[in-house]
């Protein structure tokens, strides 16, 4: 039972890792439609492109709502890869239980301590168990609060700061012993 339950833990922090990249790369695709948005917001920028004075205003302001639906299907879709991000994390908390419970009501600390053979021991497997379960929903946190301030009206400074942070969530995975231990078991 504690195999099954680590084994459907390391598929859900591998669909975590699939599903983080998805989001980098739109958080990438919004910032470079920030970048876009000041030369698009500048009518002059299209004086030798209009024919009529006043069509230059025209024309940006069709290219910025265009550009603009474009940020809002971006942020679109980065929520919808968030959500599925919150239904691993609750994947994964339910995981926890099921390998609390695999260790029976009353474990021997003995036997549950003690590894088998060359696997881990049934503790270490528990606890490898919970720490990516922290960790994915302690990183999950950090990119609900990130996503709900991103906006086209941001400064692009700030959204570099913010994509930094966003962007170098993924290594924290590297830190946790057990989560590494958890993804050299797949």
């Amino acid at each position: 039972k504690l195999a099954d339950v680590t084994t459907k833990a390391v598929a859900a922090l591998g669909r975590w890792d699939t599903l983080h990249a998805g989001s980098v790369q739109l958080v990438n695709n919004f910032g470079n439609v920030l970048l876009r948005l000041p030369a698009l917001s500048d009518p002059k920028n299209y004086a030798g492109l209009a024919d009529d004075a006043g069509e230059e205003e025209h024309l940006s302001c069709a290219l910025l709502a265009g550009t603009a639906k474009s940020a809002h299907t971006v942020l679109e879709r980065l929520n919808g890869i968030m959500e599925e991000l919150a239904g691993v994390v609750r994947q994964q908390e339910r995981l926890c239980l099921d390998a609390l419970a695999a260790l029976g009501p009353a474990p021997d600390v003995h036997v549950v301590a003690a590894p088998a053979g060359s696997t881990l021991s049934p503790a270490q497997m528990v606890e490898a168990v919970e720490d990516s379960w922290y960790m994915c929903r302690d990183e999950l946190c950090l990119k609900y609060a990130i996503v709900a301030q991103l906006s086209p009206a941001m400064p692009h400074e700030k959204f570099e700061s913010l994509r930094a942070v966003f962007n170098a969530g993924v290594n924290l995975a590297d830190t946790w012993q057990s989560v590494t231990t958890l993804r050299n078991m797949a």
